[in-house]
């Protein structure tokens, strides 16, 4: 499948079984996308599983069908962002060319 194909044909799941994801499966895709690139390899990111069902819903809030999912998985820039581009990649020092 080229990235056309993979863009064009996705599509969004909104039932979902009602059984548990198992915390190796979960621990598995988590793993997966750590392997993700980044710029100069950086990582900025963590990654948060929710498999309990009140703290689902308080996130449904915002995001009406993750209430169906067994299991959420968010990801977001680590804390310490700053601190660890001003010790990386020289080039997100540079500033931007126009």
């Amino acid at each position: 499948m080229d990235l056309q194909e993979a863009i064009f044909s996705r599509r969004t799941v909104r039932k979902f079984l009602k059984k548990p994801v198992p915390r190796e499966i979960v621990e598995k895709i988590i793993d997966a996308a750590r392997y993700a690139p980044s710029a100069c390899n950086l990582q900025l990111w963590e990654f948060v599983a929710v498999d309990d069902p009140e703290l689902i819903g308080q996130i449904a809030e915002e995001t009406r069908f993750i209430r169906l999912a067994p299991v959420a998985i968010s990801s977001r820039i680590h804390t310490s962002t700053r601190a660890r581009i001003s010790r990386g990649c020289r080039a997100l020092r540079r500033p931007f060319k126009t």
